[in-house]
C-alpha cells in the first residue's frame, strides 16, 4: 500500500512551481515516514494510471487549472480523499495575454468537502496536516454518484454550452482556438 498518489499536472513555469508544490509535498511526506508515488500527465497509460489508484490510499493533485478533471474525477469515484492544489485563479501565461487581472479558474471543476480538502502554495502545510488527519472522513464516491451522475452530467454540459455560446463572438473565437 503507498500512502499517497502525487498526481503532477505541472506544465507551466515548472521550474519556480515545482520545488515550491510537489518538492514541498515530498518534504512533509518524506518527513513523516509516508511513503508516496509519483504519476505525471501526458507520460502514462490509462491501465499505469487505474493501477496507481488502486495502490494508494490518497492523492495530492497537483494542476494549474482543469476544464473537465478526469484523472481527478476517478480518483474520486474510487473514494479516494483528494489534497488539491487550487490557487483559484488560472495559472496559465495564456491567462495573462488575455486579462490584466486575475482570471477565476479552478484546478478541481468537480469537487466538493466530501471529496478532499483544497489548498494553496501559501497554506498547503497546515493544510496538509488538516487533510490527513481528516483523510477517513472524507466521501468522494458519493459525491460523483450524486453531482455526475448522467442527467447531472447532461445538464452541467448544458449549462456550459449555453454560457459560452453567450461569450461575445470575438471570445468565442479564442475560445474555439484554444479547444481545437
Amino acid at each position: 500500500t503507498v500512502y499517497v498518489l502525487i498526481y503532477n499536472k505541472i506544465y507551466h513555469e515548472r521550474e519556480s512551481l515545482y520545488p515550491r508544490t510537489i518538492e514541498r509535498l515530498i518534504d512533509l511526506l518524506n518527513a513523516t515516514g509516508l511513503s508516496y508515488e509519483i504519476i505525471k500527465y501526458g507520460e502514462y497509460h490509462h491501465e499505469q494510471y487505474m493501477a496507481a489508484l488502486r495502490r494508494c490510499r490518497t492523492m495530492a493533485f497537483f494542476a494549474h487549472s482543469e476544464v473537465q478533471g478526469n484523472a481527478q474525477i476517478q480518483a474520486s469515484a474510487m473514494n479516494m480523499p483528494i489534497f488539491a492544489w487550487d490557487e483559484g485563479i488560472w495559472l496559465d501565461p495564456l491567462a495573462r495575454q488575455l486579462s490584466d487581472q486575475p482570471v477565476p479558474a479552478s484546478s478541481v471543476t468537480h469537487f466538493d468537502g466530501r471529496c478532499g480538502l483544497r489548498f494553496k502554495m501559501d497554506d498547503m502545510d497546515a493544510r496538509w496536516a488538516e487533510f490527513w488527519s481528516q483523510r477517513s472522513h472524507y466521501k468522494p464516491r458519493a459525491y460523483v454518484a450524486e453531482q455526475l451522475d448522467s442527467s447531472n452530467s447532461a445538464a452541467l454540459y448544458l449549462s456550459y454550452y449555453r454560457e459560452a455560446a453567450s461569450l461575445p463572438p470575438a471570445n468565442q473565437v479564442q475560445l474555439r482556438e484554444r479547444l481545437t
